[in-house]
């Protein structure tokens, strides 16, 4: 089993037909989520995240209904899976999901927002550092760049919201980005660039973050027809 990062785009679900369909085709929890949802496109990100990953578990070779459970600060996992992790996020109009032989954390964040202010709440003081110093032109970009990576971590961890964004920071190298420690593991992270209008970034616990991105066309899953 490989690493792999799923992407889709939800908007195909303004089609009415598509919606049901897909409404129909996840657990009652998942529906029940959506139905709390106020905003279509809400409903669109929650209901497309949940059939991309019934699809990625089935490709790793997840068959059957699922069992999940929650550990760490509320991480979903598989029930008596060993040795396949996932994780689960979206923004804007995609829905992204990663799967892995390694503990994993992904994050996809739509460009756009954020800077500066933020990130003088939130980050490292080396990582403001060097936002400051960046073009301002570059600087929504790079913004974008660390808070999908610190979210890809904090998500591997299963530490959540009690692991501070401040209390690590992220290094580049001319190679990537490099590892970090926590805990007596190593987690390692690749930014993937092929996701149209976003930064998306994975973080694997102890593992290559080496993945093959595959983009997923929601209409065309089985279960939709």
């Amino acid at each position: 089993m490989k690493t792999v990062f799923y992407t889709a785009d939800v908007s195909v679900l303004a089609d009415e037909r598509l919606f049901f369909a897909a409404y129909r085709a996840v657990p009652p929890e998942r529906q029940a989520k959506a139905d709390r949802l106020r905003l279509p496109e809400d409903k669109r990100l929650s209901l497309g995240a949940a059939l991309l990953l019934r699809h990625s578990l089935s490709e790793a070779g997840i068959t059957g209904e699922p069992r999940f459970a929650v550990r760490g600060e509320g991480k979903p996992c598989l029930d008596g899976e060993a040795g396949v992790f996932f994780n689960l996020s979206h923004s804007g109009t995609v829905a992204a999901c990663a799967v892995s032989p390694y503990e994993i954390g992904c994050d996809v964040e739509k460009i756009g927002g954020g800077g500066l202010p933020l990130a003088r709440r939130f980050f490292h003081p080396a990582e403001v550092e060097r936002l400051a110093a960046a073009a301002p032109e570059e600087q929504q970009l790079l913004f974008c760049r660390l808070w999908t990576l610190k979210e890809s971590f904090v998500k591997a961890t299963a530490e959540g919201l009690r692991l501070p964004l401040s209390s690590f920071e992220i290094r580049f190298s001319e190679n990537g980005v490099l590892p970090v420690s926590r805990d007596g593991h190593d987690y390692f992270f690749r930014e993937l660039t092929d996701v149209p209008g976003c930064c998306a970034a994975l973080c694997t616990r102890d593992g290559d973050a080496g993945a093959e991105h595959r983009g997923v066309d929601l209409a065309a899953l089985p279960e939709m027809r």
